[in-house]
Parts: structure tokens; C-alpha cells; sequence
């Protein structure tokens, strides 16, 4: 099984273009970091927020940043 994961990352450039990928990863970072920010919140007992309600957001900002990719 880790012999195909590593295949598949090794091939994934022959298919989503650089630019895209670099935007992908940033979103996807800053989508974390929330997360995590949120998390701390909940530990400091500031606030209640659901961390696991977000976790959707890191598909959905996967694909706005396809989405835009698409149409510039």
C-alpha cells in the first residue's frame, strides 16, 4: 500500500499543474491553521466552537481553488 501511495505522489505533477498545486497547499494550510486556532480557543475555555463542523471546509476550499484555477 505505501508503495502506491508514493507511485501516486510521484505521478500527481504529471497531472495538476504546478501553479495549482502550490494554491491548493496554501489554502489547505491556512483552512489548518484555523483549525488549530479554534482548537487553542476551546483549550483556553474562550470559546465552544465544534472543530469537527470544519472539517468540511478543507474540501470545499480544495475545490474553490479549482474552481478559480479553471476560470483564470
Amino acid at each position: 500500500m505505501k508503495e502506491q501511495s508514493l507511485f501516486f505522489a510521484a505521478q500527481i505533477d504529471r497531472f495538476v499543474p504546478q501553479a495549482l498545486m502550490n494554491s491548493f497547499i496554501e489554502e489547505m494550510t491556512a483552512t489548518g491553521g484555523l483549525m488549530i486556532f479554534a482548537i487553542g480557543l476551546n483549550l483556553t475555555g474562550i470559546t465552544n466552537i465544534r472543530v469537527a463542523n470544519l472539517l468540511p471546509g478543507i474540501v470545499v476550499s480544495g475545490l474553490i481553488v479549482a474552481i478559480i484555477y479553471c476560470f483564470q
